[in-house]
């Protein structure tokens, strides 16, 4: 493919970021410009600063081609953006971005709180990935009242009861607006099936991260790792008794921050070792000498990069049945349901067993290069382009 533009439309872009769809966009961006293209990204600093609760400022070094929308109204404009599925300056910016510099293609990504109205900007081809549930779920997670896997389509009542503000604009005006675009890209089947339920053809791409260029030595501290958010919709609380019901003597260590980050700290004692955040060049080695990634969540994950991680460097899975997790773990992991028993029983066959553990270790490297190495997504990811341009 020739030498194109691309602008990549993101609510968060690293270093202002909370979770995996904007480690997604940067990886992307890269694999792009590694292959010779111009990547240009607009994300949004208002949102940012609305979800951590502070005000953070840029740092304007290396920010070429990167525009920050920060706005006057600050995080007050992004939850507007949420609830009513537009905003004006959003849109404005990309328009704006768009005129300079003429992009071949635009991607957009989490747009939630960038507004419906960006996806009509510009007159280039355009792709969407859906990162999430928020096209048609107020939580974003699928979660009734976030206790259990949605039943039924009853969302004044859910937000109300989950603490969390209406939003006005509807599933079937978000969806009108995706169904617009040139190409939709769902990175599971899980999230495939999702959007098909609500009338929308996607194809199907598969997350990817880069290569472990990290020491990956696998010999170390035998350990149990979890790595996300600590909340419960991801079966936290149900991984900690799991393991202390396993009685094993291998640490569990987890990484991440949330609500539940006070009560992990107490665990110290117990052969829980809380580690927070890790950059990827300490991340990737603590993960590549764990005995298993463990992702108990009771939600429907879509296709979590800390996974990806793990079947980069040969780590085995334990994973609930929800969403697109045991897609995920086929033939290199353990799929076990969320709860005590049966999680305590999953970790303790991955502990004991050596030899079960290193024919998944094996498959997690095959599974890796074959479905979610860079070169896998990136050779589906043209073929889109190509057939969209």
């Amino acid at each position: 493919m020739e030498t194109a533009k691309i602008l990549m439309v993101s609510t968060f872009y690293p270093p202002y970021h909370l979770g995996g769809d904007a480690i997604h966009v940067k990886y992307l961006a890269d694999e792009l410009s590694k292959a010779g293209h111009e990547v240009h990204v607009i994300h949004s600093l208002d949102a940012y600063n609305l979800k951590k609760n502070e005000k953070k400022h840029e740092n304007d070094a290396d920010t070429e081609h990167i525009y920050r929308l920060k706005t006057e109204l600050g995080a007050i404009s992004a939850a507007g953006s949420y609830i009513i599925g537009k905003n004006r300056s959003a849109d404005r910016l990309v328009e704006k971005v768009c005129s300079e510099i003429k992009p071949d293609w635009i991607h957009y990504h989490n747009i939630s709180m960038l507004g419906c109205g960006v996806l009509n900007k510009g007159k280039s081809k355009k792709i969407y990935t859906c990162h999430d549930h928020w096209p048609f779920c107020q939580r974003n997670d699928y979660m009734k009242f976030g206790e259990q896997i949605c039943d039924e389509q009853n969302c004044l009542k859910c937000s109300i009861k989950s603490h969390r503000p209406v939003r006005i604009i509807s599933t079937n005006q978000i969806m009108s607006e995706i169904k617009r675009v040139n190409a939709i890209i769902a990175p599971s089947k899980y999230m495939q099936n999702m959007l098909s339920m609500f009338g929308t053809e996607s194809v199907l791409i598969k997350n990817f991260v880069p290569r472990p260029t990290e020491n990956v030595n696998s010999e170390g501290n035998s350990h149990f790792i979890y790595t996300g958010v600590l909340e419960k919709h991801k079966g936290l609380e149900i991984l900690i008794n799991a393991y202390l019901k396993s009685k094993s003597d291998a640490e569990l260590h987890i990484l991440g921050d949330g609500s539940l980050r006070e009560n992990i700290l107490k665990m110290s004692d117990k052969g829980i070792k809380y580690l927070g955040f890790l950059p990827r060049s300490k991340l990737i080695p603590e993960v590549a000498s764990s005995l298993c990634m463990a992702a108990p969540s009771i939600c429907g994950e879509n296709s979590p990069l800390s996974c990806i991680e793990a079947l980069s460097v040969g780590v085995p899975l334990v994973v609930s049945p929800n969403g697109g997790l045991p897609e995920l773990a086929e033939n290199c992991g353990i799929i076990s349901e969320p709860n005590d028993d049966d999680f305590a029983s999953a970790l303790i066959q991955i502990y004991s067993n050596n030899e079960l553990r290193g024919k998944m270790s094996h498959n997690a490297l095959m599974k890796y290069e074959k479905e979610h190495s860079p070169e896998a997504f990136m050779k589906q990811y043209f073929s889109v382009v190509e057939a969209m341009i």
